[in-house]
Parts: C-alpha cells; sequence; structure tokens
C-alpha cells in the first residue's frame, strides 16, 4: 500500500482530491484517528510506543495473552522487554493473542512502518523512574557547576576591569602630579 499521493488516480489532474469537509476559508480538515491513551504529547508512565518496520518483529507472547515472552529481532533492538503486555498495534486494540498475531502478519505484509503500543511491567516503570530521576540529577549537577564556573568567570572579569581602571586611574593621577 502506497500513501495517498503516491498512487496513481483514474481522475484527472485538475479534479483535487478530497480528504475531509471543505469550510468557509476553503481549508481542508481531517480528523485523525485516535490513539491509546496519551497525555498531549507525552505518554502515560507504563505506556510505551515503538515503530517497526516490515520483517521479523521478533515478538513472542504467550499463547491466550498478549504479554510478552521472549524477544528477538527489531523487538530487542528497540527495546522491548519481556514481561510487557502489547495493547495497540496500528491502532487496532488488542485483547487476546489471536487478535495480535493477525494484526502483526497484516502490518508486516503491507511493506509499511507501523506502531505498537506496549504497556511495561511494575520493574519496567520502576526503572525508568529511577533512570529519569538520575539524568534529572545530573542535568541538575551539571546546570550548578556551569552556573559556578559562570560565576567565577565574572568575578575574575570584573576583578580584571577593577585593576585596569584602577591602574589607569594612577596613572592619570601620576601624569597630573608631574604637571
Amino acid at each position: 500500500l502506497k500513501p495517498f499521493w503516491q498512487q496513481r488516480s483514474s481522475r484527472s489532474s485538475a479534479a483535487p482530491l478530497r480528504l475531509g469537509r471543505l469550510t468557509s476559508g476553503g481549508v481542508c480538515h481531517v480528523r485523525p484517528r485516535a490513539d491509546p491513551p496519551v497525555m498531549g504529547a507525552y505518554l502515560l508512565p507504563g505506556i510505551c510506543k515503538l515503530e517497526f518496520s516490515m520483517g521479523a518483529h521478533g515478538l513472542q507472547w504467550k499463547a491466550g495473552t498478549t504479554e510478552v515472552e521472549r524477544v528477538s529481532c527489531q523487538a530487542r533492538l528497540l527495546g522491548v522487554k519481556p514481561g510487557w503486555n502489547i495493547s495497540t498495534i496500528n491502532g487496532a486494540e488488542i485483547r487476546e493473542s489471536h487478535q495480535a498475531w493477525n494484526e502483526l502478519l497484516k502490518c508486516k505484509k503491507s511493506g509499511q512502518k507501523y506502531q505498537i503500543y506496549f504497556r511495561k511491567d511494575e520493574a519496567s516503570i520502576e526503572a525508568d523512574k529511577q533512570k529519569a530521576e538520575a539524568e534529572r540529577a545530573r542535568k541538575q549537577k551539571a546546570m550548578d557547576e556551569q552556573r559556578k564556573r559562570e560565576e567565577a568567570e565574572r568575578r575574575i572579569r570584573e576583578e580584571a576591569e577593577r585593576k585596569r581602571a584602577d591602574e589607569q586611574a594612577a596613572k592619570k593621577q601620576e601624569y597630573w602630579d608631574k604637571q
């Protein structure tokens, strides 16, 4: 499947392709498909969105459930961990293993990239929180060091300017004393 703008059409090139309803201003509005639970542009804690390409996805799950049992290939490279649950595949909600199998097969055969949302297990969520806290502490430490360095440079620069001004004033005074 190709995107609509790359597909050849039997329509004449003069007839525009309509995607949605035109408003009075002539702007075309298209309503995007709703994604799984996200808050704004940020995913909720415990939800992971990964983009897979065609080919071997590398996911193996327990029969009858959507819990990932083993990972290999793309899944391993993208960071999927055993114990995660498959939530949605390319916008389709997954409740049972046969749904996951059918959706992954469709996406794999389509030849395009597809998105899979995972629900993480408690251990992964806790590890992510610790990692984020460590990153926040590292950034704070780097900002504090930068602030101290800038303060020291400012102090040195002010002392040098003060010293230069004092020397110049002393030279002027010496010149006028000679007169």
